[in-house]
């Protein structure tokens, strides 16, 4: 059953970085970042798409404004508390940087 959520749980994206890398929380001695990702849309327009990557796949990309790069990851939802209130937010889990060669 987990192989199976996993395999269909997939997306792989290529983007700019789109603003600087924002501490988001701390599980087991593993540190979280988050930032926009830029996604260029068929249309030439962009889309701004929340992204959560751990410091230990960090360690071997320098991210940062303006850097493009392409990952495999997960779409991921958990509820935040802003003003008060519940928001169901959505988020990018980066697994896995890739290469120009892993890139479909």
């Amino acid at each position: 059953m987990i192989n199976e959520l996993q395999s269909s749980n997939k997306v792989i994206l290529q983007g700019e970085v789109a603003d600087e890398l924002v501490f988001s929380h701390e599980i087991y001695g593993e540190s979280f970042y988050e930032f926009n990702l830029k996604v260029k849309r068929l249309s030439d327009t962009y889309d701004l798409i929340p992204v959560t990557i751990s410091n230990r796949i960090m360690q071997d990309v320098d991210l940062y404004p303006g850097v493009t790069f392409s990952f495999e990851g997960q779409f991921r939802s958990y509820n935040k508390l802003i003003d008060g209130k519940s928001k169901l937010m959505l988020t990018v889990f980066v697994l896995q940087v890739l290469n120009d060669q892993e890139i479909m």
